[in-house]
């Protein structure tokens, strides 16, 4: 209790800041933002595999930009849903999980951590229509059987990266 207690003390609202519930029952316009394309809108941080993990400063039109490519080339629309697994600080995350389905209208659900039973139950409620995660997460949705306790037949897309997928994996995925 004293821990919960001093927890809600600690994310008291700022002054002046304005709830998520009050924000989305307002019934005012939108405020009319001027934002430069090519000012720096994203900072995530590489993994510093080939070096130092370095800050990668990606700008508003580079993002729209990959946005737009990837809602068409992904087919992404208002029908799908995706279950977001990766980090949102992480590219992949940021990227796949949340910035293409926010773009595209399509549904994200999320999770507070992984957990190979409960990613896979998610995919089956929530009839997941594409997920996008690294080369660990391919290996168990075509190896681990508890697969074939759900029913992921409405998984229509899965998009790997972060490292190099297996040809046998995405083979087996494939099938």
């Amino acid at each position: 209790y004293q821990r919960r207690r001093r927890r809600a003390q600690h994310c008291a609202p700022a002054p002046g800041a304005v709830s998520l519930a009050e924000l989305l029952a307002s019934r005012a316009d939108p405020p009319q933002l001027e934002i430069d394309c090519d000012s720096i809108a994203l900072l995530p941080y590489s993994s510093g595999t080939t070096g130092l993990p370095k800050g990668v400063m990606l700008t508003h039109r580079q993002l729209v930009t990959v946005g737009r490519q990837l809602v068409r080339a992904l087919s992404v629309d208002d029908h799908d849903v995706t279950l977001a697994v990766a980090p949102w600080f992480h590219i992949l995350g940021f990227t796949a999980e949340l910035l293409v389905p926010l773009m595209a209208g399509a549904t994200i659900v999320t999770t507070p951590r992984f957990d190979p039973d409960s990613f896979l139950a998610l995919i089956d409620r929530y009839q997941v229509t594409y997920l996008a995660g690294p080369p660990p997460l391919a290996s168990l949705l075509a190896y681990d059987p508890r697969v074939l306790d759900h029913d992921l037949s409405h998984l229509e897309l899965f998009g790997s990266g972060g490292a190099r997928l297996a040809p046998g994996t995405h083979e087996a995925l494939v099938s």
